[in-house]
């Protein structure tokens, strides 16, 4: 009988002690897969990961530094910019921000220096415009950009330049064009085929009227998404809209402040797509617009 508990006694403690190891195990970071390391990492900025994790030890020392493994950088700054230099083989992704012109312009350089090669989304916010123009110019040598984010304040810029040089941009797929600035006017000419572009989601996020709106996405023929801002009482006086043909377009979001319905219709009639979605915000204080 006491044999028969010692040995149930034994059995009960082996299991316990297998379950404590495997416990310890789990809880412990040496021992997780190289796979789930590099699923924690992604969820991390670049630098935070490079910091973290870059001294701890010869393997994380060579995970950070393989090939196989890209950094999402999401605050550039002078203080960690010798970290981002010594990664930038490594970059997928890279966010821009800074008040300083200073700064900018040593940031830019280093966009503008740096083989980043497998970057392959970009954003910049608050820069002179000066800067931005140097950084697009420099941005057709990253064969790999898929997605451009451009957040600009109140500053004079040639925003058409801006535009042409994105639509050089052969890869990309995304682009976002935010702007808060008064008096803003989009001089571009229609699209000729050779200057097409693969972008499928457009945000224009700055005021436009129907007829800048037109030229812009003669440039997107692939275009799936399109949202856009309808400048401040701005109509369509004399103008020709002309016809658009986008066969992807299955999305469309507009806000309007203060436009004509006639003006929303001339539009609507001249851009021919296949719309699943429709969605229009209206900032009129004349509600008879509605019943239009």
């Amino acid at each position: 009988m006491d044999s028969n508990k010692r040995k149930l006694s034994l059995k009960y403690s082996f299991n316990e002690t297998k379950k404590f190891k495997k416990k310890k195990l789990i809880t412990s970071i040496e021992n997780l897969s190289n796979e789930i390391l590099y699923e924690i990492f992604d969820y991390l900025d670049g630098c935070q990961t490079f910091q973290s994790f870059g001294n701890l030890n010869y393997r994380f020392d060579e995970l950070l530094k393989s090939s196989s493994f890209l950094f999402k950088i999401d605050d550039v700054s002078i203080l960690n910019l010798n970290e981002i230099i010594s990664l930038n083989k490594q970059i997928f992704s890279l966010k821009l921000y800074t008040s300083s012109h200073v700064q900018q312009l040593l940031l830019s350089s280093f966009i503008i220096d740096s083989p980043l090669h497998h970057l392959q989304s970009f954003s910049v916010s608050y820069v002179k415009s000066d800067v931005l123009i140097s950084i697009l110019q420099e941005l057709r040598f990253l064969t790999r950009l898929q997605s451009l984010t451009i957040h600009m304040y109140d500053v004079p810029m040639d925003v058409a330049k801006a535009y042409q040089l994105v639509f050089s941009l052969r890869t990309l797929k995304y682009y976002k064009f935010s702007i808060c600035m008064k008096d803003l006017s989009v001089l571009l000419p229609i699209a000729t085929n050779e200057q097409f572009t693969s972008i499928e989601t457009l945000h224009i996020d700055h005021s436009c009227n129907f007829e800048e709106l037109s030229k812009i996405i003669s440039y997107t023929p692939e275009l799936h998404n399109l949202k856009f801002i309808h400048g401040l009482h701005v109509a369509l006086t004399n103008t020709i809209i002309p016809s658009i043909t986008l066969p992807n377009l299955t999305c469309l979001s507009i806000c309007m402040y203060g436009v004509h319905f006639d003006d929303f219709e001339i539009f609507m009639q001249n851009i021919h797509a296949n719309l699943k979605t429709l969605k229009i915000i209206i900032k009129c204080e004349n509600l008879t617009y509605i019943n239009s």
